[in-house]
């Protein structure tokens, strides 16, 4: 049996958005990229990753999407360093991202390679390398 990749199932083109953009605007380019997440920068750095479970929190608590910033509700991370985000690399098998995902609690890893972040992965692509 061959070992299906992240690379080969992974987003290399994704949503990213400035860690100062209101969730409004954040739900608002989530649904126009039809996409359920985004990677939060600050300029070229990568400071978190917000998913619709976190607007979905703040909308269940009622709270004014306009006034909340990203980096408010976002999943901080870096990239390396000692608040890393679940990440996988290319070259790691689907199983090993699904058992990233499972001991993290996320359905959204960033996919690193030989020259930083290359895509992410979701639990929604990782459906499709099973899909027959």
């Amino acid at each position: 049996m061959v070992t299906k990749k992240v690379k080969d199932y992974m987003r290399k083109e994704y949503l990213t958005v400035d860690c100062n953009s209101t969730l409004q605007d954040v739900l608002n380019k989530m649904v126009e990229n039809n996409t359920n997440f985004a990677v939060v920068k600050k300029g070229n750095v990568i400071c978190g990753i917000i998913t619709d479970k976190e607007i979905f929190s703040a909308i269940a608590s009622k709270q004014d999407l306009e006034k909340i910033k990203a980096e408010e509700f976002m999943n901080a991370c870096q990239l390396v360093g000692i608040n890393p985000c679940a990440q996988v690399s290319e070259e790691d098998s689907i199983e090993d991202a699904i058992k990233v995902m499972l001991l993290n609690g996320v359905d959204t890893l960033l996919v690193y390679g030989s020259f930083g972040l290359s895509g992410i992965i979701s639990s929604r692509d990782i459906l499709r390398a099973f899909k027959k």
